[in-house]
């Protein structure tokens, strides 16, 4: 698998995990690649991990299902912030966190406190 590969399913999972949603548009944005390519990103994913998204037509975007385990990321959320932290274009928020340079402890919390609004 190539290293591009590798990125998309990394994100495809961080997305999923902790906004608890990911589309191909999430993808074409950070990759530039078209909704074709990010769409097969995606199925390549769901192949390798069945059961584990599910679309929701409502939100047009996959969502974790109940039996969605991370076999990626890890479950800490400094991964998903220093991920942020670097795209200032946040897909699903306008803000912009402010502890860009700093180092954060490890922390293991529920992805729903992320996403739970």
């Amino acid at each position: 698998m190539q290293v591009s590969d590798q990125q998309r399913l990394w994100l495809i999972e961080l997305l999923a995990w902790w906004e608890g949603r990911v589309n191909a548009s999430d993808l074409s944005s950070v990759f530039h690649l078209t909704r074709q390519s990010a769409s097969k990103s995606i199925n390549q994913y769901l192949s390798q991990n069945p059961d584990s998204l599910v679309y929701n037509s409502h939100l047009k975007a996959y969502q974790p299902t109940e039996h969605f385990i991370p076999s990626i990321i890890t479950d800490d959320v400094t991964e998903y912030l220093e991920w942020s932290t670097r795209h200032t274009t946040s897909i699903h928020s306008e803000s912009n966190l402010p502890f860009s340079s700093v180092t954060l402890p490890p922390r293991h919390i529920s992805p729903l406190t992320l996403y739970a609004n």
